[in-house]
């Protein structure tokens, strides 16, 4: 039975990027997979007497300090993507694996 005027099915408004929206969904989740399938990220380390921790945690990245760490150590966060939480009391960056390898090549720089 169709509407008003005699119509059927979805309007094509409704069905517009479907298939996009599929198909990014199905690359987020292969990602997801492939992340939880390497090694966990969690190591620890001191920078200018103020010790760090870093792991994986909610689907975010996060890197805690036991003190305020310098502007330095902040502006090299901030560069790489991470945002300060005030809820965890840390710096977070969605996990991805862009993120990771950033991650990884920043805690060199530090």
């Amino acid at each position: 039975e169709g509407d008003f005027c005699g119509r059927e099915g979805y309007p094509s408004y409704k069905l517009t990027n479907n298939s996009a929206t599929i198909r990014t969904t199905k690359q987020r989740i292969e990602e997801l997979e492939a992340l939880h399938n390497q090694a966990a990220l969690s190591e620890q380390g001191c920078i200018d007497s103020v010790s760090w921790s870093l792991y994986e945690e909610d689907g975010r990245i996060k890197v805690t300090f036991d003190a305020i760490p310098s502007e330095e150590v902040r502006k090299v966060l901030k560069s790489n993507g991470f945002k300060w939480s005030r809820y965890s009391k840390a710096w977070v960056r969605k996990i991805t694996a862009n993120a990771v390898a950033t991650t990884r090549y920043m805690i060199q720089q530090l």
